[in-house]
C-alpha cells in the first residue's frame, strides 16, 4: 500500500507515461547547458513559453513542484513551439489585451460609430433611452439629434417596405431599446384588439395633427392677406407726402 501511495505520488501528471524517466532539475537547466550570457538569456527566453511555477492558476491543475516540473519537461521535449496557457508570456498577454480594450473603451467610447445606415429596412421601433443621437441625410449633412425619449423607425413596425433615409451616429455613449417588428407582428396577431385599438388611436393622432397643419396654413395665409393690405395703405400716404413736398 505504502509503495503505490509512492507510486502515484511521482506520477501525478497524467500526461506522463510510467516509463518515463524525469530529472530532478528543471528542464531549462539540463538541456540547456552553460553558464554564460547567452545561455542565461536562452533559458529566460524558453521559460517565458512554459508552465510557469508561479501562475496561481496552475494550483488547481499541478498539485506539487515535481508534477509541474513534467509538464515542463513534456512540453519543452515535444511541443516546444507551443505557448502554454499558464505560461509567464500567457499571463504578459492577457494583461496588454485587458489594458488595450480598456484605453479604447475611455478614449474613443464608440462616440464616431454609425449605428443605423441609410438605405437599410428597418428593425423596427428605436427608442432612445439613454444618450445623445445625430441625425445625418444620405448627403452627410446634419439634420438633427436625439435624445432621451425620442424615437424613431416606427414605420418598419407595420410595413417591410419601409427603406431608412438617413444615418445614425452615437454622439455619446448611449443605450437604445428596440421592439423588433417580427416580435410587434406575432404579439398582435396573438391579441389583434390591441392592434385595432392602437390603430383608431394612431388614427385619431393623424387627424388632430393634420387639423393643426390645416389650421396653421390658414393662419399663415392670414397674416400674409394682412401685411399685403398694411403694405398697400402705406403706399398711397408715402405717395401723398412727396406730392406736398
Amino acid at each position: 500500500m505504502y509503495a503505490n501511495h509512492e507510486y502515484s505520488r511521482f506520477h501525478e501528471s497524467y500526461y506522463v507515461h510510467p516509463c518515463s524517466i524525469v530529472p530532478e532539475k528543471d528542464v531549462v537547466f539540463t538541456d540547456i547547458v552553460g553558464n554564460g550570457f547567452l545561455v542565461q538569456v536562452k533559458r529566460w527566453w524558453h521559460d517565458l513559453f512554459l508552465l510557469s511555477f508561479s501562475s496561481v492558476r496552475s494550483r488547481g491543475f499541478y498539485n506539487s513542484s515535481h508534477a509541474m516540473r513534467i509538464e515542463r519537461f513534456r512540453q519543452y521535449r515535444k511541443y516546444r513551439s507551443r505557448i502554454h496557457p499558464m505560461s509567464k508570456f500567457s499571463y504578459f498577454w492577457n494583461c496588454v489585451i485587458v489594458f488595450a480594450v480598456l484605453l479604447t473603451k475611455i478614449l474613443f467610447r464608440f462616440t464616431s460609430s454609425i449605428l443605423f445606415e441609410a438605405w437599410t429596412p428597418g428593425q423596427g421601433l428605436m427608442i432612445v433611452d439613454v444618450g445623445v443621437l445625430a441625425v445625418y441625410t444620405v448627403n452627410y449633412e446634419e439634420t438633427g439629434h436625439l435624445i432621451d425619449g425620442d424615437y424613431f423607425g416606427e414605420i418598419s413596425l407595420v410595413t417591410d417596405k419601409e427603406v431608412r433615409m438617413s444615418y445614425v451616429v452615437a454622439v455619446t455613449s448611449c443605450r437604445i431599446l428596440i421592439l423588433d417588428k417580427l416580435i410587434f407582428r406575432n404579439y398582435m396577431r396573438k391579441y389583434p384588439e390591441i392592434f385595432y385599438d392602437l390603430k383608431r388611436k394612431l388614427y385619431i393622432r393623424n387627424e388632430r395633427l393634420m387639423k393643426l397643419k390645416r389650421l396653421g396654413t390658414l393662419l399663415e395665409s392670414r397674416i400674409n392677406e394682412q401685411a399685403e393690405e398694411t403694405g398697400t395703405s402705406k403706399a398711397p400716404e408715402a405717395g401723398a407726402g412727396e406730392s406736398s413736398v
